[in-house]
C-alpha cells in the first residue's frame, strides 16, 4: 500500500505545490503571498522614480537606489508579473523613441534580473509616441 504525505502550511497549500512554503499564501499565488495595496502603491511610486540620461538608456545613478528597493519588493512575489513599460513623449521622432523606450525598459528589466529577480515574471516594452502617458506640446 503506497502512502501519499502532503505536508500543508497554514495557508492551506500542500507543500509539494508551495514554492513559498515558509510565508502563508495563496492557491492561486503558488503559495506565494497576495500583493498588498501598500507595495503596490510602493511598486507603482518607485516606477516614477526612475530616470536615464538624456537621450540613452542609461541609467541616472540615482535611480539604483529606487531599483534596489524596487526588486527587494518584487521578489517577494514571485508568482506575480511585472510589467515594465517605458512611455515616451512628443519630443523626437517616433521611431528614434519607440527604439530608446523598449531599450530603457529592457535595461531596468536587466538590472532587475541581477537583483534576483525572475526573467520568467518580467515583460519589458516600450513605447513611441503612439502611447504616450502625457501629451507635451511646443511652447
Amino acid at each position: 500500500m503506497e502512502k501519499i504525505l502532503l505536508l500543508c502550511t497554514s495557508d492551506g497549500v500542500a507543500d509539494m505545490d508551495d514554492r513559498c512554503p515558509t510565508v502563508k499564501g495563496t492557491i492561486e499565488n503558488k503559495g506565494y503571498p497576495e500583493i498588498t495595496k501598500q507595495d503596490v502603491q510602493r511598486i507603482t511610486y518607485l516606477g516614477s522614480k526612475i530616470f536615464f540620461d538624456n537621450n540613452n538608456e542609461k541609467l541616472k545613478v540615482a535611480s539604483l537606489v529606487q531599483l534596489d528597493e524596487l526588486g527587494t519588493l518584487i521578489n517577494k512575489y514571485q508568482a506575480s508579473n511585472l510589467v515594465i513599460e517605458g512611455h515616451a513623449d512628443s519630443n523626437g521622432g517616433d521611431a528614434f523613441n519607440l527604439e530608446l523606450f523598449q531599450k530603457r525598459t529592457e535595461t531596468v528589466k536587466n538590472y532587475l534580473m541581477k537583483k534576483g529577480t525572475a526573467a520568467s515574471i518580467l515583460t519589458a516594452t516600450g513605447y513611441g509616441e503612439s502611447n504616450q502617458l502625457l501629451v507635451t506640446k511646443p511652447l
